[in-house]
């Protein structure tokens, strides 16, 4: 069985939760072959692939997009620099992003089995958990 997680990470939460899934397929049964890639990482051959696994961030109540990534990027750039301990941008962020990739994906030709997840901030903030 091959299997693949896609995922798109802003601060690495999500990376790290797809890593995990990844491990986790791993161990789950013999002869799995998994691969967990960043949607901004190259092309991936998706012929032999029979589970898909995607996740991303939940930002501004939905899928990122451009303009939110353009967002937080501004954020970053003028609120949080320099600031002990404040949040950095992960290299797996930028690329086409979830919404792009998902759009330009082959219709299927044979089942395939998919799974998604997505991560969140606990607070109050537009897309997160009311905590």
């Amino acid at each position: 069985m091959h299997a693949l997680v896609v995922y798109e990470s802003f601060f690495g939460c999500t990376r790290a939760v797809a890593r995990a899934v990844s491990a986790g397929l791993t161990q789950s049964s013999s002869g799995v072959q998994v691969a967990c890639v960043p949607v901004s990482g190259p092309a991936v051959d998706l012929l032999d692939v029979v589970l898909l696994v995607v996740g991303g961030p939940t930002h501004l109540l939905g899928m990122a997009s451009t303009v939110s990534w353009a967002m937080e990027s501004q954020y970053e750039l003028r609120v949080l620099r320099g600031r002990p301990g404040s949040r950095r941008m992960v290299a797996d962020a930028g690329g086409p992003g979830l919404r792009r990739w998902l759009a330009a994906l082959p219709t299927a030709t044979r089942d395939v089995q998919a799974a998604v997840f997505d991560t969140r901030v606990p607070a109050r903030v537009p897309g997160g958990r009311w905590a």
